[in-house]
């Protein structure tokens, strides 16, 4: 992926966007202007949102924040899908079933009395369809295919955008190190972030 701002002009402008008098993108009457929520005080989430909010002004989308403390955010305002552009952490086991984080079935609502875990609101039918054969399979070549149609998919709908991988693992010979370890797992600069309080038994 690479920065392409033509490409942002072409694509708006060729679905009918056109750049107003304050530099922001309208059509029909309507701005772009989003709504951009995430865990208030978190400072690194927030300042992904200051390195890019002035970026994408500087294309003709207006982004603000309209950030909420963790459990507002995550116990309210997510389950009833009350965000517009959402900046969060996902992760997944080594061989998932992904079927609670991206069937339509999953999408929080009234049917599932708002528990579903599909916060995009993804809904593919057909990859809903792969992900229920998904689970129903062994063979691990057919589980691979199916894998990589229900990625194909996700990434055609373009629902997401992962911003970075995150360390979340580390892996510490404890016959060989002592030390606190394993303080830093999920830090920015991995879990040898401290390694020189680390010492060698």
């Amino acid at each position: 992926m690479k920065f392409d701002p033509d490409k942002v002009k072409s694509l708006l402008e060729g679905d009918g966007w056109a750049k107003g008098s304050d530099g922001i993108y309208a059509k029909a009457g309507k701005r772009l202007s989003l709504t951009w929520q995430t865990v208030a005080g978190n400072k690194r989430r927030e300042a992904i949102q200051d390195l890019m909010i002035p970026k994408l002004k500087d294309l003709g989308i207006e982004l603000t924040k309209d950030n909420s403390d963790a459990d507002t955010l995550f116990q309210q305002r997510l389950p009833h899908l009350d965000t517009e552009v959402m900046l969060f952490i996902n992760n997944s086991s080594p061989d998932p079933s992904v079927q609670s984080s991206l069937s339509c079935d999953s999408i929080p609502g009234p049917a599932n009395d708002f528990s579903g875990q599909n916060n995009y609101a993804w809904c593919n039918q057909q990859a809903t369809k792969d992900m229920t054969a998904l689970d129903q399979v062994v063979d691990t070549d057919a589980r691979a295919d199916l894998t990589k149609k229900i990625g194909q998919a996700a990434r055609d709908d373009a629902f997401s955008l992962p911003l970075y991988q995150f360390p979340t693992l580390g892996v510490i010979r404890t016959d060989k190190i002592e030390g606190p370890t394993t303080e830093f797992v999920n830090a920015p600069g991995s879990i040898f972030e401290n390694i020189y309080d680390w010492s060698v038994k």
